[in-house]
């Protein structure tokens, strides 16, 4: 057996505890699962974990329900040391189906930003992107969808600058939307300004058409011979 370099197993097992990592005991949310993962994955990545590592601290981690659907799963698996990526997949098997993650690809592919804000719209496409690894894998596609989905006046903006990247798209972006807002905030005062000189005359016209009669000549008798 190759010595073990670097910290001892009880050293790495001890700062994982610290990070108080969450358990899993079961869901039927497939969001509840996936966000698990990723959990351990920044403790795991914060702490350089070798791959058996990773696998030991997530089975500690599992309990009640989920413990017993691990272990029935775990019969079924090859005698060699699990690795993380299979762990990953019995796990997903279980709690994250092939059909939940075909439709969290089909929601992303058919994301538009309407009338959410923009700094939203970037998380939903973050979010939905890994889904989809064909457009995850290249900035050119990934630049190109998260465009399709702006709102017409911004995708309007982002277009004549020609920028290129998915980052130089989303910098972009957030300035255009930036942009129109002021631009809506000023056509909205414009209007209530308008709206304003609008009373005033109406209401100087309607003291004018109230103004005092002319004052009737008195009769003071016949005129003199």
């Amino acid at each position: 057996m190759i010595p073990r370099q670097g910290p001892s197993q009880t050293d790495v097992y001890d700062k994982f505890r610290r990070l108080n990592p969450p358990e899993f005991m079961e869901s039927t949310d497939s969001a509840v699962a996936e966000e698990w993962i990723k959990s351990l994955e920044s403790i795991f990545c914060y702490l350089h974990m070798e791959d058996a590592d990773k696998v030991t601290c997530a089975i500690f981690l599992l309990t009640k329900h989920a413990r017993i659907r691990w272990e029935s799963a775990r019969v079924a698996l090859p005698t060699i040391p699990l690795t993380w990526e299979t762990f990953q997949t019995v796990f997903y098997n279980k709690y994250f189906s092939k059909d939940a993650r075909a439709k969290k690809a089909s929601d992303f592919l058919n994301l538009k930003q309407g009338t959410t804000s923009m700094t939203e719209y970037i998380l939903q496409f973050e979010a939905g992107v890994q889904y989809v690894p064909y457009i995850a894998q290249d900035d050119t596609s990934k630049g190109e969808h998260f465009m399709r989905g702006l709102r017409y006046e911004i995708k309007r903006d982002v277009r004549m600058l020609k920028v290129v990247t998915y980052g130089e798209i989303v910098e972009r972006a957030l300035m255009a939307q930036h942009d129109e807002q002021g631009i809506d905030r000023d056509r909205q005062q414009r209007r209530q300004q308008y709206f304003q000189r609008s009373q005033a005359k109406g209401q100087s016209k309607k003291t004018d058409s109230k103004g005092t009669r002319p004052e009737e000549p008195r009769d003071n008798g016949p005129p003199p011979r």
